[in-house]
């Protein structure tokens, strides 16, 4: 089960409040695609795998193969669109140029050209890039508003703690939902599909207040747990300061 020992909002709870800047895995206007996401900027998107990253660039339905020049380098993507200079940015990271490839494509409803830009550092192909442009770093505010901290337990032993940083300024209202999650501070219907009310549980009318304390981690595989049904702890039902939880979020 999880246990919250502290929720740092706008008070001192059991610690010192930090704010400060950090790199992450994040984006503007993220959307699901399948069970990969795309950060969308106001000319491009990108997203990425293991080996590859993926730009996708709208273009016209009258934009031919023959109207497109790409020019990469280790550290730089040059576009452009009949001679003129559609897209250009230093990368955050290195790349293997000679490994480029590109397509027009269908993407997300738009004629897209869609660039493969192959990543050259191990730890690049094991992990994330932060960021596919040193310029998007300007403009996505990774600043941590909020510390979740969680005593992680089985059965009464502690394992140990695990600290989740909310990146309020760039999802706010998931930062917002969190927080309400991790104070116990969720109205779940009583009505609710699969609720079972719990000794200690506070009820308000026709709801009851739940959130993370003494919800199940379910082991999914052997690098996976998955938590946070605070409805049943079957890992089918779940409930947000929104309502019902459905799809994916920021």
């Amino acid at each position: 089960r999880s246990g919250v020992r502290s929720v740092l909002t706008g008070e001192v709870r059991g610690a010192e409040i930090r704010r400060h800047a950090t790199r992450l895995r994040g984006g503007v206007d993220v959307m699901p695609k399948d069970d990969n996401w795309v950060r969308k900027f106001g000319t491009y998107s990108w997203t990425q795998n293991m080996q590859e990253l993926q730009l996708y660039i709208p273009i016209s339905e009258s934009t031919k193969s023959k109207h497109i020049r790409l020019k990469t380098s280790k550290t730089s993507v040059n576009v452009s669109i009949n001679d003129d200079m559609y897209l250009s940015g230093h990368l955050d990271r290195e790349i293997l140029p000679k490994e480029t490839n590109w397509e027009i494509i269908e993407f997300q409803g738009n004629r897209s050209l869609k660039i493969g830009l192959r990543k050259k550092d191990e730890t690049g192909m094991l992990f994330d890039w932060h960021y596919l442009f040193r310029s998007e770093a300007d403009i996505i505010d990774s600043t941590i508003t909020h510390q979740v901290v969680f005593d992680i337990c089985l059965g009464d032993k502690l394992l140990g703690q695990v600290v989740f940083g909310l990146f309020g300024k760039m999802c706010p209202r998931e930062a917002k939902n969190f927080v309400a999650l991790a104070n116990n501070n969720v109205p779940v219907p009583l009505n609710a599909t699969g609720l079972v009310l719990n000794a200690g549980d506070s009820v308000e009318g026709n709801t009851v207040r739940r959130g993370y304390t003494n919800c199940t981690l379910h082991a999914m595989d052997f690098l996976t747990v998955m938590g946070g049904d605070i409805v049943n702890s079957t890992g089918e039902g779940g409930y947000s300061i929104y309502g019902r939880v459905r799809g994916a979020v920021s």
